[in-house]
């Protein structure tokens, strides 16, 4: 046999492994996982985060909803999500998108978080990543600290607050008596203002995240409905049973409910468009706003 037959063998395995593998591009996202803390009091927080990384810009990467983590002696009391680019050394793109999941003790002892699993579309192919398991102890409630007076001391600090009462009070009864005004009672902002605000300072639809923008978007809605309700979306507590339960324009929320119905409907078409998600919205958060006196 001659020498170089093994050597031209393996040449050819080489190039069969590459007419067949080489236009498959390798799974580009890792995984990252952190905790806020290793030790967590009962009556205390942990943040559990995951985070995923690939070389290029958001965009190159479609991920799809990341479910919550499977635990034990943890109840989830909220999520968020947060993108960031970053540039290196040789001129190339790294993106980074975060998941954080908030988590409330239920009791002292041993806590746990599952492996996540991530399902994610690059160059038009399925791939799935999974997170770490995480584990932590959950310690006793904190006692907070009590600040001990002497007695004496006790009577001495009621004085000073005594006389820095009288001494505010007779400065603002001075301006106001020189101005000739009675004080007023700070206006606060109703809920339909605080999000609206929020839609204005956070939301930005002409920046081409279609898919990040609409998601953040029902996210918010989400919040208003929860906070202006009292009630949480579980079970058959629906968005839409939410939204009819409250009181508001009615023009404006059949607004809101088309767009949602328009949203289920185009999910196969690429979705609402985010500057009509955005308008309606808008529009829902301006008509719910109100001053309260």
């Amino acid at each position: 046999m001659p020498k170089s037959f093994p050597a031209l063998t393996g040449l050819m395995v080489l190039s069969v492994l590459i007419f067949v593998y080489g236009d498959q591009p390798l799974a580009p996202v890792g995984v990252k996982t952190s905790l806020s803390a290793n030790t967590v009091p009962l009556d205390g927080e942990v943040v559990f985060s995951i985070e995923l990384s690939w070389n290029g810009v958001l965009d190159d990467v479609r991920i799809d909803k990341v479910a919550e983590p499977v635990t034990e002696n943890l109840v989830l009391r909220g999520r968020g999500s947060a993108n960031r680019v970053i540039g290196d050394s040789l001129g190339g793109n790294r993106a980074f998108k975060r998941f954080d999941f908030y988590f409330k003790p239920q009791a002292t002892g041993r806590a746990r978080i599952k492996p996540v699993n991530i399902m994610y579309v690059y160059r038009g192919r399925p791939h799935t990543v999974f997170s770490d398991a995480a584990f932590f102890e959950i310690s006793p409630p904190v006692e907070k600290s009590r600040e001990v007076f002497m007695p004496g001391s006790v009577l001495l600090w009621g004085l000073l607050l005594l006389f820095m009462a009288a001494v505010f009070f007779v400065t603002i009864r001075f301006f106001l008596v020189r101005r000739g005004q009675k004080p007023s009672v700070e206006q606060r902002l109703d809920i339909g203002e605080k999000y609206h605000r929020l839609l204005q300072t956070t939301i930005h639809p002409s920046n081409g995240q279609e898919r990040e923008n609409r998601a953040d978007m029902l996210k918010l809605l989400d919040s208003y409905l929860m906070e202006k309700t009292g009630q949480t979306l579980e079970g058959a507590q629906t968005r839409e049973a939410m939204l009819a339960g409250i009181p508001g324009d009615e023009k404006v929320k059949e607004r809101v409910f088309k767009m949602l119905r328009e949203m289920k409907n185009s999910e196969e078409d690429g979705g609402l468009p985010a500057q009509r998600m955005y308008a309606e919205l808008d529009a829902f958060f301006k008509a719910a706003q109100h001053n309260v006196s």
